[in-house]
């Protein structure tokens, strides 16, 4: 099983587009429910705000969930 986290804070000169700032963070996980299903999602949600690109602030939400079976087959002779 494993867990991460990230942020990111950017910051753009006014001499770049007008200037602006992004933020973002997100998250992931992955565990494994028994020996051949695995669980896993994400999740990131961003901020950003660029006058001369659009007005006001914007946002959005992305998610996922991912399940994945490992079958162990054995093959006959």
């Amino acid at each position: 099983s494993k867990l991460q986290f990230g942020y990111r804070h950017q910051e753009a000169s006014k001499d770049f587009i007008g200037g602006g700032r992004l933020i973002d963070s997100s998250m992931a996980g992955q565990a494994m429910l028994r020996k051949d299903l695995e669980l896993s999602g994400s999740m990131q949600y961003e901020q950003w705000h660029f006058p001369d690109l659009a007005s006001g602030r914007h946002s959005n939400l992305t998610t996922s969930v991912q399940l994945t079976f490992l079958p162990h087959w054995k093959l006959s002779r």
